[in-house]
């Protein structure tokens, strides 16, 4: 039998091999080094033991139906196991609400919404998951507890879930949430499809001290909720001048949410500054995510641009990383009237330190807005060197794909990249993402719009893409990525929430 050479190892060495591993990408929860992990603790016994404490140390719960059941057991092991099953050791805690019934789906898998989904009410929440997760929440926010990430999110309405009579669980479960939100130790913390969150704790996370990934996507937070909590928030809080917005910050993902409400109370809570617009800012913020949504009830977003462009300004020293998602808009000519009577566009040659500009789409009813508020403002010359769009489209969609790629807006953008306002940029990268709904169908049922068999391989899409920016591919790099997504949930849980965490809403890319 052959000598294993790890044995001579002392165990101290092994652990910090092993930690070492499981220390991943320094500022996401799901670390790409789990199969690492799995790996070392096939190396012998003694790194056996510290890989299971590293796979423990990282939860990643599918919440279906019967959860309860075996979130019980799963609550006795964090609880009262031994020490490297106990609080101190767990690192993150990443929870996906999901429901089975066909009837909890909200989008219809054959074509995107146009809207996000509402956001999921605790009381829904805390029916579904009952007392154990309850239990666990208060266990990771424990003054003990060590725990770096934080991440729920809802897939599913849970309409079918009939909330408990009264408040019987509702309040102390969002005291819970609430308090695991703040954790002192939190890194990361993303939040998505959830309502009813108390406004002044999304306040708090804003100022814990540690983090450096925050994402905010579909929360209800409503002009009313602020103007209700503003003094509320400002008696809990204390002297905000004392107070130091996260030193850390490096990634902002504020997704589906009212700009206007959002700004207003982190005005009012934070430290006076320079800015009359925006008196808070983010000395390390590098990488922002924003989107652009027309549903002027729940997200006004003409009202909010200037909100967003005066932000921008105020991180624009260390903002290399920018992208803009929009999905959809109201088609109409009272939409074009209301945009063209507002002059805030989004400078982007007015962001010296922005290296990377992302566009995501999946309707080419935004094109013609994302032209006036991006392309046509360029009147700078750009820092960008990489220029991506992200183009989202479902493989059970009848609808026509050729509506994309002959959309004027393409030869408009081919031009502009290659005029001298973009003379930093060296990268062009056009990612399609064509999304499989294992619920429906495991087949390949690829959209109808060019020649028969035109999209069924990926060589022939990324020929195609290529020709539609024949200026861009003969003076820079112009990289096409087609990539195959297949989940057991719908394109809008994918749309809306996906980036949050990937594995836990089993998604997988081909």
């Amino acid at each position: 039998m052959a000598h294993n050479p790890f044995s001579l190892l002392a165990q101290e060495i092994i652990d910090l091999i092993v930690d070492e591993v499981a220390r991943g990408t320094p500022s996401t929860y799901h670390d790409q080094s789990e199969k690492d992990i799995l790996a070392c603790a096939l190396v012998d016994k003694a790194f056996y033991s510290r890989a299971q404490t590293c796979l423990v140390s990282n939860i990643h719960i599918r919440a279906g139906e019967g959860f309860e059941a075996y979130a019980t057991p799963l609550l006795e092991r964090i609880k009262n196991g031994p020490t490297d099953l106990s609080a101190p050791i767990l690192r993150s805690l990443c929870c996906a609400i999901v429901a089975d019934a066909d009837a909890d789906r909200t989008l219809n898998p054959r074509s995107p919404s146009r809207h996000p989904p509402h956001p999921t009410a605790l009381d829904r929440v805390y029916a579904h998951l009952g007392d154990p997760f309850l239990e666990i929440l208060r266990t990771i926010s424990s003054p003990e507890s060590k725990t770096q990430h934080f991440s729920l999110v809802a897939m599913s309405e849970l309409s079918r879930i009939r909330p408990l009579p009264g408040d019987q669980g509702t309040s102390p479960f969002q005291k819970a949430l609430s308090e695991a939100c703040t954790a002192v130790n939190l890194k990361t913390l993303h939040l998505a499809n959830l309502g009813n969150i108390p406004g002044s704790k999304i306040v708090d996370a804003f100022f814990l001290p540690c983090l450096e990934e925050l994402t905010l996507n579909n929360l209800s937070l409503e002009e009313t909720e602020v103007g209700e909590m503003t003094t509320g928030m400002l008696t809990h809080s204390g002297n905000s001048s004392l107070r130091t917005l996260a030193p850390e910050l490096k990634r902002l993902e504020i997704r589906n949410i009212s700009y206007l409400s959002l700004f207003r109370f982190l005005n009012l809570l934070s430290p006076p500054g320079p800015s009359s617009n925006s008196s808070f800012a983010f000395p390390r913020l590098n990488s922002l995510i924003i989107s652009l949504l027309f549903d002027e009830q729940r997200f006004p977003i003409f009202g909010a641009l200037s909100t967003i462009w005066s932000f921008m300004v105020t991180v624009s020293s260390t903002l290399t990383s920018l992208e803009i998602e929009s999905y959809a808009y109201p088609i109409g000519p009272h939409v074009h009237r209301h945009f063209n009577s507002h002059s805030t566009r989004i400078c982007l040659g007015r962001l010296p330190a922005l290296r990377t500009f992302r566009l995501t789409i999946c309707h080419d009813t935004c094109l013609d807005f994302l032209r006036k508020l991006l392309m046509d403002s360029v009147r700078n010359p750009t820092t960008i060197e990489s220029f991506e769009i992200k183009l989202t489209l479902s493989a059970h969609d009848r609808q026509p794909i050729h509506s994309f790629t002959e959309h004027k807006y393409w030869t408009h953008l081919d031009t502009r990249l290659t005029e001298p306002m973009f003379e930093k940029l060296r990268r062009v990268r056009i990612i399609v993402v064509l999304f499989h709904s294992r619920a429906k169908s495991t087949s390949l049922q690829l959209s109808r719009g060019l020649a028969p068999g035109d999209w069924s391989e990926h060589s022939k899409i990324e020929e195609h893409w290529k020709s539609i920016f024949p200026k861009v591919a003969a003076s820079l790099s112009l990289v096409v990525d087609v990539q195959d997504v297949y989940s057991q949930n719908t394109l809008e849980a994918y749309l809306y929430a996906s980036r949050t965490d990937d594995g836990i809403v089993d998604c997988y890319g081909g």
